[in-house]
């Protein structure tokens, strides 16, 4: 999810979210996070596959979202 920001007189003011991509988010049972955040706003997620899944794994660099 993303969401646009901004601020008016030091009050918050939240946009709408946007689904930016569907995941499958495994919950773990050790309380740690299934995903990591870069300093320079990469990310990795850590999701579930088919085990009888024979297509292979693409990492996608350099992502950005579309311009508005």
């Amino acid at each position: 999810m993303a969401v646009a920001a901004g601020a008016t007189g030091g009050t918050f003011l939240p946009g709408t979210h946007e689904e930016l991509f569907q995941t499958h988010i495994v919950r773990s049972n050790n309380n740690r996070p299934n995903y990591d955040v870069g300093r320079d706003g990469m990310f990795l997620i850590d999701t579930e596959l088919d085990d009888a899944s024979t297509e292979p794994i693409h990492m996608l660099l350099n992502w950005r979202p579309p311009a508005k």
